[in-house]
């Protein structure tokens, strides 16, 4: 089941101001931070409620402006590497925490030294079939978050216009993706989820809080 959430500038502000002051030990979260700790939470709690293993996101981070030397800016292709965060303790879910986990994930493959060891020899293969096999034993849940933010979907005009409204299809559950709004503040983020999960994702006090359920254009 797919569902469109929208997120207002003024309440990602609020959540982004939210998370910092709850520790005084994390930097302000970007947007995307904030949005994707606030899904991740509501996906974690499903999850207890469901009595299964925590779900483990997966975000692809684009490897183009990561590389030595930088690739060119024009490339084509999907040049990207998986960064994936864990929840791997029965505490308390918190959005601090989560975003956290997010920052360091990306971080992480953000490093060039890094990039180069995973693709050095067979190391990626064998990455590859260690999280397929993984996933083929049920022992993760993977849930996707993948941002389109930046791109300049609004500024396309072939010759009618540039575009009111920018949308995805999504043909697989367990995953979100997050698009800039019409205003360039806020953000629109499309969920697939089970219909089991979709009814009590829906229901979150933190996505109830910030988000709006398709609102209309």
């Amino acid at each position: 089941m797919i569902k469109r959430f929208v997120f207002d500038g003024n309440k990602i502000a609020t959540l982004r101001e939210k998370i910092k002051n709850t520790r005084s030990d994390l930097d302000r979260p970007t947007s995307f931070e904030a949005v994707s700790a606030l899904i991740w939470g509501a996906i974690l709690a499903i999850a207890r409620e469901n009595n299964e293993s925590a779900p483990a996101v997966s975000i692809p981070v684009n490897l183009r402006k990561r590389m030595n030397p930088p690739l060119p800016e024009h490339c084509i292709g999907n040049i990207i590497h998986s960064a994936t965060a864990n929840w791997l303790t029965d505490e308390e879910i918190d959005l601090n925490s989560l975003t956290r986990n997010i920052r360091e994930a990306v971080k992480m493959v953000s490093d060039t030294d890094y990039v180069r060891k995973v693709y050095a020899g067979d190391s990626f293969v064998n990455q590859l079939k260690k999280i397929s096999e993984e996933i083929a034993n049920i022992k993760v849940r993977m849930f996707g978050l993948s941002s389109w933010r930046g791109l300049p979907y609004y500024e396309i005009d072939f010759g009618w216009g540039r575009p009111r409204w920018v949308s995805t299809v999504i043909r697989v559950n367990d995953v979100a993706i997050l698009l800039d709004a019409f205003d360039g503040k806020g953000i629109e983020v499309w969920v697939a989820l089970p219909h089991k999960d979709m009814a009590k994702f829906q229901q979150d006090v933190g996505i109830l809080t910030y988000a709006s359920f398709n609102p209309s254009l």
